[in-house]
């Protein structure tokens, strides 16, 4: 299936694609080439998005962020995102993923798959 990025002249087809936001951290895995990197940026500075931190040809992002974005805090039973704990922002050892409403946390490594 063609994918039209917004910040891409060019069409790309992909077979997966990947999306999370818990509406402080937002993560995709999209095809792209080394060449658009400096068009994507520019599409996120003008969406107020500074200081991105990128990875490219990190094909397991795409099980890691559809995972992250399906994952529900089975402590309360929210049908909520939960949020994304980086373990160099917040001094853990591992991702996490909380639950905003009771606080619960999960590893990540155990939610993803491989």
């Amino acid at each position: 299936m063609p994918v039209v990025l917004p910040w891409s002249p060019t069409q790309h087809w992909v077979a997966h694609t990947a999306f999370f936001c818990d509406g402080v951290t937002l993560a995709m895995y999209v095809p792209t080439s080394p060449a658009e990197v400096p068009l994507l940026e520019a599409w996120l500075a003008e969406r107020g998005v500074t200081g991105a931190r990128m990875r490219l040809c990190e094909y397991s992002d795409a099980t890691k962020f559809a995972s992250m974005a399906s994952a529900r805090c089975s402590a309360c039973q929210r049908d909520e995102t939960l949020r994304y704990l980086a373990p160099d922002r917040f001094g853990l050892d591992d991702e996490q993923l909380c639950c905003t409403t009771c606080g619960a946390m999960f590893s990540l490594s155990a939610l993803s798959p491989g």
